[in-house]
């Protein structure tokens, strides 16, 4: 299989799940304008299309009802992500968007997901955006990027009646950090009221542990003076596979995999010996390198089968008494993932690497 025909391949596999991408119903309920509340399933889908719809069906059997934010007050998946809907100001023009309610207490926090992550305050039913712009300076002839931190301007004028400064100060603009900020706030002001934290998360990142075994389509001739050259014969490669979910701050459908594999290849040295037609042939040794893809991948649908498309670079560590080397390869891939029971999986996956041009078919078992 050529480079191209395996991209145009992967590419159809795509396009082909791609109509069942967001088919991730959950458990909720929406808020009409009325006032009343329905429950049923809701889609859950990225940051971005969750911000600019809610897609809602009371059962299995109903059809996929789309509400933009004029059309609803609010929706919420149980015991997790709750959006609103308000009015906001984004690039000078005032849009209706749901955003996501991150604590509501005495001041409230909440999350849009546009181009770029915006966060916005509320207090005594004001609503202010958080900026961070930077802005190029000039010094001695080196032009610098600073950050102006208009948030933090804000914020200690907003909460000027409690004794913050150095909290405030500390304060990133990113979620945790905006909610915990919040929070010591209600505390100081507020100590009758009661906070509430949205969607609080409850799950910790989590490494899934497995195995995997497969082959290149051809094998990576290697001699004394670091020259890659293939060979049509096959090769095998195994070992130890580390997947890592629920990072912070990232789509939950990404994960990032790590794996620690013996990749074989022929090691050709500068000896020769004869062959039966008096040819000076080389001598060849099958050997093994370490090979270290390190990809982000990511789960296209939610059901039990399902798709993760992956790339990243895949990094050979090759040392003996002949070579030293090391050398990195970008590399991107498919894989089919059959989930036995919860964390228990099979999969089967390719793979394409740049330099060398090799493809890799394989399996592996993940718990």
């Amino acid at each position: 299989m050529t480079k191209k025909d395996f991209v145009i391949s992967v590419l159809l596999l795509v396009s082909g799940f791609t109509g069942y991408s967001q088919n991730d119903w959950r458990q909720g309920f929406i808020i009409e304008n009325t006032g009343d509340t329905i429950y049923g399933l809701i889609d859950y889908r990225s940051p971005k299309s969750n911000s600019q719809y809610c897609y809602f069906k009371k059962d299995k059997q109903d059809v996929d009802n789309r509400y933009e934010p004029t059309e609803i007050k609010a929706y919420r998946f149980t015991d997790g992500k709750y959006y609103v809907s308000k009015p906001i100001m984004v690039d000078g023009t005032e849009r209706t968007a749901f955003l996501e309610f991150l604590i509501n207490g005495v001041v409230k926090i909440y999350y849009y997901k546009d181009k770029d992550d915006l966060y916005f305050l509320e207090k005594d039913g004001q609503i202010y955006e958080l900026k961070n712009t930077r802005s190029q300076v000039s010094n001695e002839g080196n032009d610098y990027l600073i950050d102006q931190k208009e948030y933090i301007g804000i914020m200690r004028y907003l909460f000027q009646d409690a004794k913050m400064t150095e909290t405030i100060n500390r304060t990133e603009l990113e979620s945790k950090s905006l909610v915990k900020t919040a929070k010591k706030y209600h505390n100081e002001v507020s100590k009758d009221e009661e906070y509430i934290i949205y969607d609080e998360k409850k799950d910790k990142v989590h490494i899934d542990f497995g195995v995997t075994y497969g082959q290149f389509n051809k094998t990576v001739r290697l001699n004394e003076i670091l020259y890659y050259k293939l060979d049509n014969n096959s090769s095998d490669f195994f070992g130890l596979v580390f997947n890592i979910k629920n990072i912070p701050g990232i789509y939950e459908r990404f994960s990032l995999q790590v794996e620690f594999l013996a990749s074989e290849y022929i090691q050709v040295s500068s000896a020769y010996h004869f062959d039966k037609n008096y040819n000076y042939v080389p001598i060849t040794e099958n050997r093994y390198q370490l090979n270290v893809p390190l990809m982000l991948d990511y789960r296209i649908t939610a059901t039990r089968l399902y798709p993760k498309i992956e790339f990243g670079a895949s990094m050979y560590f090759t040392s003996n008494d002949l070579v030293k080397t090391q050398q990195m390869t970008y590399i991107a891939g498919l894989s089919l993932h059959y989930e036995i029971y919860k964390d228990f999986r099979f999969y089967l996956l390719t793979r394409a690497e740049k330099s060398p041009r090799v493809v890799r078919f394989g399996a592996g078992l993940v718990f």
